[in-house]
């Protein structure tokens, strides 16, 4: 800390009463709280001085703010199942925030792993996936930027790893994104059944894009292609069962893998903190937690492996540890017999029950039609009963709705989209319930 803070020798032997502030803002507290802070206790004056004093050295090198590896424990740099002897995780890019403003979260600097070591980090992975019988994918924004989906917590600017990761330039529409080489190495991972479950914070359906299947995903915080599952607002409430899934899934989980999530203090993070602490108990089969991020996390103490470096870099290296091949999965096809008027009609023979409930045993196979104007009825989440009209289609196929939102949302109407995933696993029989039924539909 004493070479951190050579650089404000001047200032500090002008007002020494720097020194405490100085500490803070190397230690991560935010530049502009230490600011308010000053001006009660030093006044607006020595508050400007000291701010002007910082800033100039932002724009020199980021190694006298921070350091030029990062500091902590073992579990902080490395995990807990980690080499004491490898080297600290390199400072890559510094940011002058935190990475989730108002959450519970740490300066958003960025630090990459030496590749040597990254690549030893990727084999131990493999190994804790080898032996887990229910591993469980925690995925959160940072999944997704290397598709053009822009995320919360990155805050290096023009300087940030991602910008020099090779994801696609210009506007991407959420909606458009294509999955990048993380989307795809799970999802032959989860055909290879590696994966039990995949809890995921995004919204923009790449993993299903990818070729996850659907049911092996909870959507916790909503989606842009399940028109019973919108996107939160925060006056909404979590859907009931999928809240129920998250608290199984921390309690039967035996390794649980975060990728790009700045793990901020979501009702959801407790997947990690629950199966991390099951390890640090020695309870039989706990593997405990892997965190993939650039970026520091509240929970990384706790870890059994910590990795620093981009998801796609990372992932590639696993995917070549199991043996997998991140190639597209092909989207399955629809048989003529479950497109009972036509192959080019969007009109389906699904075993669901007008309540979207799967039909078991010998009962008839029912009607969905996804034809434009036709009605449906949403089954399921805040606007379970709600009315709900086809009105075109996404240019990707999936069909475009508009739903009535409830009273109690201000019954508007809301643009949703049913991912054709939805369409092709219904068919299938393989969701408790689908999020649509066609209004009257008659049994087939």
């Amino acid at each position: 800390m004493a070479a951190a803070l050579q650089p404000y020798a001047a200032l500090l032997a002008e007002e020494p009463a720097f020194v405490e502030y100085l500490h803070e803002y190397l230690a991560g507290t935010p530049l502009k709280i230490l600011e308010i802070r000053m001006r009660g206790a030093l006044g607006k004056d020595s508050a400007g001085r000291f701010a002007s004093a910082v800033r100039s050295q932002q724009h020199t090198t980021p190694e006298a703010l921070v350091g030029s590896e990062l500091q902590g424990s073992l579990g902080e740099r490395h995990g807990l199942l980690g080499d004491a002897s490898w080297t600290s995780p390199q400072l890559a890019a510094q940011a002058e925030d935190l990475a989730r403003p108002g959450y519970e979260s740490a300066m958003a600097h960025e630090y990459l792993d030496e590749e040597t070591i990254l690549r030893a980090k990727a084999q131990r992975v493999a190994q804790l996936l080898r032996q887990a019988k229910r591993a469980v994918i925690y995925a959160g924004a940072g999944l997704s930027t290397a598709s053009g989906v822009g995320d919360y917590a990155t805050k290096a600017g023009g300087n940030s790893i991602l910008a020099a990761q090779g994801g696609p330039t210009g506007f991407v529409s959420p909606y458009s994104a294509q999955p990048n080489l993380g989307h795809r190495v799970l999802a032959v991972a989860a055909h290879s059944r590696v994966l039990w479950r995949i809890v995921q914070q995004n919204h923009d359906g790449l993993l299903q894009k990818a070729g996850v299947p659907q049911e092996l995903i909870n959507e916790i915080h909503g989606s842009w292609f399940d028109p019973g599952n919108p996107v939160l607002k925060f006056d909404e409430y979590l859907r009931e069962d999928l809240s129920q899934d998250i608290d199984a899934v921390a309690r039967e989980a035996d390794l649980v893998i975060v990728l790009g999530s700045s793990l901020a203090g979501m009702s959801s993070d407790r997947i990690v903190s629950e199966c991390a602490q099951r390890a640090l108990n020695e309870e039989a089969g706990a593997l405990g937690t892997v965190i993939v991020s650039i970026q520091r996390t509240p929970q990384d103490a706790a870890s059994s492996l910590r990795v620093f470096a981009t998801i796609d870099g990372f992932m590639q290296l696993l995917a070549a540890e199991l043996g997998l091949s991140p190639s597209e999965i092909q989207a399955g096809t629809v048989s003529a017999a479950h497109r009972p008027l036509d192959n080019d009609v969007d009109v389906y023979s699904v075993p669901y029950g007008p309540d979207g409930k799967l039909v078991e045993g010998d009962n008839p196979r029912r009607m969905l039609d996804l034809r434009q104007g036709a009605k449906l009825t949403v089954t399921t989440g805040n606007d379970e009963g709600q009315r709900a009209i086809v009105v075109g289609k996404h240019a990707e196929g999936h069909i475009k709705l508009n739903v009535q939102r409830s009273a109690k949302y201000g019954g508007v109407t809301a643009v949703r989209y049913l991912g054709m995933w939805w369409v092709s696993a219904a068919i299938e029989g393989r969701l408790d319930r689908f999020p649509l039924s066609t209004s009257g539909s008659e049994d087939l």
